[in-house]
């Protein structure tokens, strides 16, 4: 049986009979997260500027100025490339196809931990006999 994973990068070929319990390893396409980001950015651009319109056109009186939007801006920015590389656990079954998707983080101990308990899932899964098939790119 042929299987090929999203958008045919990689493919995985199995011979004879195919476990329906058998856990795979998928990537997470991050393009959701790109949309929510480019609004995001939209907006929080949006934001900056109405905080700082009243102090461009020189009006009196206070104005609060706040660098939360601008935090925020940076947040969309790097929304994209926190989601990059990213993989979801699939066990397809009998009832069902289940996914495991990992939270998404953003420093390195955090994406380690991730991939470490994702590994300690597909060691647990060989111990006991059942194959595993990554289908995901490295």
């Amino acid at each position: 049986m042929l299987r090929f994973s999203s958008f045919g990068r990689r493919w995985a070929c199995s011979m004879g009979s195919v476990d329906e319990s058998a856990p795979s390893i998928e990537p997470l396409h991050p393009y959701g997260l790109w949309i929510v980001a480019g609004f995001k950015v939209m907006a929080d651009l949006l934001c900056e500027v109405a905080m700082m319109l009243p102090l461009v056109m020189q009006e009196s009186g206070k104005h609060l100025v706040s660098g939360w939007p601008l935090a925020l801006l940076v947040g969309g920015l790097l929304l994209p490339l926190a989601a990059k590389g990213r993989k979801r656990l699939v066990v397809s079954m009998e009832e069902g196809r289940f996914k495991w998707d990992p939270p998404l983080v953003v420093d390195r101990a955090s994406k380690r931990q991730v991939a470490a308990t994702m590994e300690k899932i597909v060691e647990a899964c060989k111990a006991v006999d059942v194959r595993v098939a990554d289908s995901g790119t490295s």
